[in-house]
């Protein structure tokens, strides 16, 4: 989430109770702090290492299976990027949790 009055940036997974909060610390670099089982901050660095190794692309692409399974994808060949989604709940699932 990012309040637009705020330089902090806090990303969390309610899920499992993880977070990170990146402030800027005045000499132009970024404090990390994270908490949780999840280790957010690293899963972001990897995810941009994959994203500049399949040459930044811009455009992504969204597929819908027919057994429900959804993924997206972007760039080409060895280093295209490929992420499977969660199933989504349905309406009835969330009303019984």
């Amino acid at each position: 989430m990012r309040h637009r009055g705020v330089d902090d940036l806090v990303i969390g997974a309610p899920g499992c109770g993880s977070w990170m909060v990146a402030r800027p610390d005045g000499a132009g670099t970024w404090t990390v702090t994270a908490s949780g089982p999840r280790d957010i901050w690293a899963e972001i660095r990897e995810t941009t290492v994959r994203w500049r190794a399949a040459g930044e692309p811009e455009v992504y692409r969204l597929d819908f299976e027919s057994d429900g399974e959804q993924r997206v994808s972007a760039g080409r060949g060895q280093g295209a990027l490929t992420w499977r989604l969660p199933t989504p709940h349905t309406v009835t699932e969330e009303a019984t949790q």
